[in-house]
């Protein structure tokens, strides 16, 4: 528990209420619901930084940062180089790409740290997304660091759909064996389940491009390696169905892994799409907006929607921009439907033409007129690029 001795914790209290309201964006959504639900449960000895920095909410350096400019050592200059006024230390800074497609964690959602889930400890939050929270730990006799990823508990239980949707996940990623592939390490079942990964420590594809679009040679290398991997699952009778830069993390040798398979099915035949301009307002649809393909939105899909969702990966990589943007579901199928993606080439004159139309027949609207297999896809991408990556 973080605590100030020089002062009152009420005095500290207000300062940090004012402190993080000067530099953090997401005030309003995050912190100031915090700060009512600290101060209604009326915890006795623990400060309202303690209180966010225990549940994962502040990291530790926004914590000692706050620490320092309470005592005078930290100026608003030094806040403002040390922040990101959009996402202050929320749950590690990691937790930034997906505050826009998830909100910010809730504090019902988020574990404790420092407290253990069977034999893990939890010492800190990798990242957020739809299903909830990912956090660090430390294999209790390998000693390697590894990733948990519990079941949320909502009401104080964990939801009975959520814990079989994991253990479905933990199984379909379990069966995949590939390099290119996040693995699996364990799968604790029980009234608290949780899901053991591969800790993969670099950045994900979403945070790594939101500072710098990639190269031409490592976009090449992306293509091939999520290629390879959705290929493995494919090989294993696995369709991804969320194949987004946030699922892509980055290793220390440069290379890609694809993780995250909540959302995969096992292969089945490809079905017959409605009408293009039918609206999906109350249907069950499943993905990210921004990355799925037209048929996606029917619940109808078969690999051929993993390398659309691969080739919108590919253009948001090259240029830095998403291909097809909006938030509103039935408009951003429209946009997808339509065929609404321009050629990268207008957008990067000097790109190889063979690049632009390589990425342009991976995001076909039409799934016949995309790819029909991975070795097509692996082959096509070589002759585009000029390159060769000898790694299958």
């Amino acid at each position: 528990m973080l605590t100030q001795t020089p002062a009152p914790a009420a005095t500290f209290d207000e300062f940090t209420v004012e402190f993080l309201r000067r530099h953090t964006g997401r005030y309003e959504s995050s912190v100031a619901p915090a700060f009512d639900r600290w101060r209604d449960e009326g915890r006795s000895g623990e400060t309202f930084l303690g209180y966010l920095s225990n549940r994962g909410v502040l990291t530790r350096v926004t914590a000692r940062a706050l620490l320092l400019a309470w005592r005078g050592g930290l100026d608003d200059r030094d806040a403002r180089q040390l922040f990101d006024p959009n996402a202050v230390g929320l749950a590690v800074s990691k937790l930034a790409p997906n505050l826009a497609e998830h909100g910010p964690p809730t504090l019902e959602s988020c574990r404790l740290l420092g407290s253990r889930l069977g034999r893990y400890t939890l010492k800190g939050m990798l990242g957020w997304g739809g299903f909830g929270a990912v956090y660090l730990s430390t294999h209790p006799t390998l000693r390697v660091p590894v990733a948990i990823k519990p079941v949320p508990k909502r009401g104080g239980a964990a939801p009975q759909a959520l814990c079989d949707q994991l253990k479905a996940e933990a199984r379909r990623q379990a069966a995949i064996h590939h390099p290119n592939v996040v693995r699996v390490w364990d799968y604790e079942d029980g009234d608290d389940p949780f899901l053991v990964l591969e800790y993969v420590p670099g950045e994900n594809l979403q945070e790594r491009v939101s500072h710098e679009p990639l190269s031409v040679a490592e976009t090449f290398t992306l293509i091939i390696q999520m290629a390879l991997a959705l290929r493995a699952g494919w090989r294993a009778g696995i369709i991804h169905s969320d194949v987004k830069p946030a699922n892509v993390l980055l290793t220390a040798e440069n290379g890609y892994k694809l993780t995250d398979f909540g959302l995969s099915r096992c292969r089945r035949k490809f079905a017959h799409v409605r009408d293009q301009n039918t609206p999906i307002s109350g249907l069950a649809v499943y993905g990210s907006l921004n990355y799925m393909s037209p048929e996606q939105f029917e619940n109808c899909h078969d690999f051929r929607s993993d390398i659309y969702a691969l080739g919108l990966i590919a253009h948001y990589a090259l240029s830095g921009y998403l291909a097809v943007v909006g938030n509103d579901p039935d408009e951003v199928m429209l946009r997808h439907k339509r065929g609404s993606i321009e050629p990268l080439q207008k957008l990067m004159p000097d790109l190889r033409w063979e690049v632009s139309e390589l990425i342009r027949k991976m995001t076909a609207v039409d799934p016949e007129r995309r790819f029909q297999s991975y070795d097509d896809l692996i082959s096509a991408t070589e002759t585009a690029f000029g390159l060769r990556l000898d790694l299958y």
